[in-house]
């Protein structure tokens, strides 16, 4: 049964296998494990997504600039950080949002209606902050513990396929 209150989406596993009693895996997004908590209450999809769409007009003032120099823009960055949009991915446990996969995609996607290098930012350090919170709790501790608006970078390259085939996909390849 799933016990998170207020979603409307299954949030994404934390905390390693080991840490848990429950099945894990891609399939059972809902297992949060014994080491997260949902007494935090978490900014449900349509407010994140009207967070981000009242960023839009700063973000597109300084995408040529973030373009320019490489980086995101300091005004840009700190708009991001004060909305908590780099919390997508963080364990609740460290005051992160830890949301499913469609809010991290819907808030990429409405970053990006803005500028695209943001919303890609905003996408990959979600994304690596929730691999953070699938490994055991003292490595999460290393990267949330004393700062819990840490940011995390990484690249992920799965080296897999998908194939339309008759009665679904097949998918082929390595992701470990």
């Amino acid at each position: 049964a799933d016990t998170l209150r207020n979603r409307s989406e299954r949030r994404l596993p934390v905390g390693a296998p080991a840490e848990s009693a429950a099945p894990f895996g891609w399939a059972e997004w809902g297992h949060m494990g014994p080491t997260a908590t949902t007494d935090t209450a978490a900014p449900d999809t349509a407010a994140l997504v009207a967070a981000a769409h009242a960023l839009k007009e700063l973000l597109a003032a300084r995408a040529a600039e973030g373009e320019r120099d490489g980086r995101l823009p300091e005004p840009v960055l700190r708009a991001l950080t004060d909305a908590g949009l780099f919390r997508l991915g963080t364990p609740a446990r460290y005051g992160g949002h830890e949301v499913g996969a469609r809010t991290l995609v819907e808030l990429g996607a409405a970053v990006s209606e803005a500028d695209g290098s943001t919303g890609w930012v905003v996408t990959l350090c979600n994304a690596c902050a929730w691999v953070a919170g699938l490994f055991p709790r003292r490595a999460q501790d290393e990267v949330f513990g004393a700062d819990p608006l840490a940011r995390v970078s990484g690249a992920l390259a799965p080296t897999a396929s998908a194939e339309r085939v008759d009665g679904g996909y097949r998918i082929t390849g390595r992701w470990a």
